[in-house]
């Protein structure tokens, strides 16, 4: 019953044996015994599974007042719960509470917060729980190396990821051979990448012959691939493969083992290419099976109806929306029961409003974004970054400069808090060690592209009401506070430079802050002059393989280094010849670039899987047998 979240159950079983009442052992009934920290265990577990984070908390504190020390196993339950709502600051502090008692975190501990970290979608945070968890003598596991990928695959890094997969598979250690999880982390890769479907199933061949198992995420990963690709005969004979191949789920038939993942790849498929009819028939099997829809189910069928552009349709899925949330906030005992539950992790209300936001920001109607928005409110969920976002670009588009200041100071502030986290309790002892305070000046390395998106929808409002006095406050401001800037940032800031006349600061930002060195000129030039006096150009065909020699040469230098050791140098090296690129491009009489910061990479690398997909091979055979 713990297991499975039933917390009825579970006090009913509880109750046979222990006294539920009793805060004092002369108090306990006959033939019953006091709570103990098992029985609490598996109270807190129960509610850790429905993601009821208040009666958790409740059982925690109750279980305290008795006098009763919580174990590794009850706190690792508490903190893998703040985790899966990356709630960093409960998490932090509770392990604080951990080292203070005495209590020594462990494999799972350190596993928990690296997970949390992978949700911030923060792997510089990540990277510092693996040096702690080396540091306190704590042996990374699969477990431990499959997340620290994940951290760098959700921010785009793909090399540091594909680096750690190397480092597994030719470490020699058994414990370490690439599993179903590395391998699924790699697909990944190649699937956000994005690369031609033969690519992700020649990775799924490969992990064939290694005797690797497929799983369901496999599947869904081999699925999601062909229906980026568009081709859906292919998407259809993987979820056929799925069906037969996987265990059922939750006692259906045999050749029912697709899961909710593999239905919602398949309805969103469907829904973009404008088939409403095989859509309509996934969503119907799905629901007969007796899977629950969960929140990414729902948030596919939102943006389905909103985009359509027919305000009945929009209308429609507003009240769907609404009638989730009431379903969601109504008792347990008057909700559906499902064969199949979706996985609790927060309220999922913010995945549901948000295409709706969206929507009505694309349609240039703020009013009513500002009415979802208030919804969204309402329904108790928390606000997030992308959520003010949306409505930013809602009053961006309508040109609602004041609107949008209020709204930016509000979320600003929000921000802070939500990057203004300690992770010094990561540390067995105090150090001086900055990677967990600050890197680079940052108070928290969330801050490094946190807003980047948001700010250039300020910037560019902004800059067309040629109110550049707000400009240089808000960035000055965000400096300040040690916010990273991306390029998109920094365009939008060479236009408002150029439109106030500032021509000088706009040029020394184009030609020696963004990556991108500027062009040449002249050197263009005179190669396009002897391009024309020698039309045969030289042959620079050996470079390719001289470039990859030299670094395999390299690698093999760097052979000794674990992976985590070994990204924490390259990710140094790469800010170090940064910074001295801008040392050395600077032009001397120009005081604002004396403070530029290097310019970050975006929070979430833009989602560009259905594009350029003209290297897809229809005819590519799969891998099954």
């Amino acid at each position: 019953a713990s297991t499975i979240g039933d917390v009825a159950d579970c006090l009913e079983v509880l109750e046979e044996g222990y006294d539920l009442t009793a805060e004092r052992a002369i108090d306990v009934a006959p033939g019953k015994r006091m709570l103990d920290v098992e029985a609490f265990f598996f109270l807190i577990q129960a509610f850790s599974r429905q993601d009821d984070i208040h009666g958790a908390v409740e059982q925690f504190e109750y279980m305290k007042s008795l006098g009763i020390r919580p174990t590794t196993l009850v706190y690792n339950l508490m903190i893998g719960l703040y985790a899966r709502r990356v709630d960093v600051s409960s998490a932090m502090s509770l392990l604080s509470t951990m080292r203070e008692e005495g209590v020594r975190p462990d494999k799972v501990t350190f596993n928990s917060l690296l997970h949390m970290f992978v949700k911030r979608k923060d792997p510089t945070s990540a990277l510092a729980t693996a040096k702690a968890m080396i540091e306190q003598g704590c042996r990374p596991d699969m477990f431990t190396y499959v997340t620290l990928m994940d951290a760098y695959v959700e921010v785009g890094e793909w090399e540091s990821a594909i680096r750690i997969y190397r480092y597994m598979r030719d470490s020699g250690d058994p414990t370490l051979k690439p599993n179903t999880a590395a391998c699924n982390t790699v697909l990944k890769v190649y699937l956000l990448r994005p690369s031609p479907v033969q690519d992700v199933m020649s990775v799924v061949e490969d992990m064939k012959r290694a005797s690797v198992q497929l799983n369901s995420r496999t599947f869904a990963l081999m699925l999601q691939s062909a229906c980026d690709a568009g081709l859906m005969k292919m998407a259809e004979e993987i979820f056929t493969e799925a069906e037969k191949s996987l265990p059922p789920v939750n006692g259906r038939l045999v050749g029912e083992g697709a899961n909710m993942y593999h239905f919602s790849i398949m309805i969103n498929a469907y829904l973009k290419m404008g088939n409403l009819k095989e859509a309509r028939e996934y969503f119907d099997e799905m629901r007969r099976r007796g899977m629950e829809p969960g929140p990414i189910t729902w948030s596919m069928l939102m943006s389905s109806y909103v985009s359509s552009g027919n305000e009945a349709n929009f209308e429609l899925a507003r009240q769907l929306v609404v009638q989730l949330v009431a379903e969601e906030e109504s008792p347990p005992e008057s909700r559906q029961v499902w064969d199949s539950p979706s996985l609790k992790q927060g309220p999922p209300f913010e995945s549901l409003f948000l295409p709706l936001l969206i929507a009505r920001a694309k349609r240039n109607e703020p009013d009513l974004a500002e009415k979802v928005f208030e919804d969204l409110q309402s329904s108790g969920s928390n606000v997030s970054i992308q959520s003010y976002t949306a409505l930013l670009d809602a009053y961006r588009r309508a040109g609602e400069v004041e609107a949008a200041l209020r709204l930016w100071e509000r979320m600003y502030s929000d921000v802070l808090r939500m990057s203004s986290q300690d992770l010094t309790p990561l540390k067995a002892k105090p150090s001086s060690d900055r990677s967990m305070t600050s890197r680079d000046g940052f108070k928290d390395p969330l801050r490094r592209n946190l807003i980047c998106l948001p700010l250039s929808i300020m910037v560019e409002l902004l800059t067309r009401a040629e109110r550049f006095d707000e400009i240089a406050s808000i960035w000055s401001r965000a400096k300040s506070d040690g916010f990273g800037f991306d390029p998109h940032n920094w365009n939008h800031l060479a236009v408002a430079l150029c439109k106030s006349g500032r021509l000088r600061e706009a040029l020394n930002v184009i030609e020696n802050v963004l990556p991108v060195p500027a062009p040449n000129w002249e050197a263009i030039r005179r190669q396009h002059e002897e391009n024309l006096q020698h039309p045969s150009a030289d042959d620079t065909s050996g470079q390719g393989a001289a470039t990859e020699e030299g670094e395999e040469d390299e690698e093999e230098k760097e052979g000794g280094q674990g992976p985590v050791e070994k990204v924490e140098t390259e990710r140094g090296d790469v800010k170090e010849k940064e910074e001295e690129r801008l040392d050395s491009d600077r032009m001397g009489d120009s005081e604002e670039l004396d403070d530029f910061n290097r310019v970050e990479t975006p929070i979430r690398p833009p989602n560009r899987r259905g594009y350029d997909r003209i290297r897809d091979d229809p005819f590519t055979i799969l891998p099954f047998d």
